[in-house]
């Protein structure tokens, strides 16, 4: 005798739904977020395990953005963007903190880059300057 599944809906596990929809490159670093809290469901931490359905309400933290987002589809499988940026919606509240915190930031560049590539003396002295902070810490 057959069982019906389609009375059960479809679940998946978070970490594997959070590499299908393309937050993360794989499934590993979306464990590892999700041990380390950056990932909760309704506000509450959970584990990788844990599985998630249509619905879902989902906080992701990733460097300095919180984004909000309500799970729209399940995924096993990872496709290309358009089709995982379907997989999900972020809340308007979301999109709307986190549009201020980019306006809020301006234009601020957090590692200045050279306008050309160091010479060999340059890169001798960068190297000397390390070793001298490393040493004063």
């Amino acid at each position: 005798m057959k069982s019906d599944t389609s009375l059960k809906p479809l679940q998946v596990r978070l970490d594997i739904w959070l590499w299908a929809a393309r937050f993360y490159k794989s499934r590993a670093l979306a464990k590892r977020a999700v041990s380390l809290g950056k990932i909760k469901i309704s506000g509450n931490r959970c584990k990788a395990s844990r599985l998630v359905s249509t619905g879902a309400v989902i906080h992701v933290k990733q460097d300095m953005y919180e984004r909000e987002i309500v799970i729209t589809g399940i995924s096993e499988k990872r496709n290309s963007a358009p089709i995982a940026s379907g997989l999900y919606t972020e809340t308007t509240e979301s999109i709307k903190l986190n549009q201020e915190l980019k306006e809020s930031m301006g234009n601020v560049s957090w590692a200045p880059r050279p306008n050309h590539k160091p010479n060999s003396r340059e890169r001798r002295l960068l190297a000397s300057s390390k070793r001298f902070s490393d040493r004063n810490r």
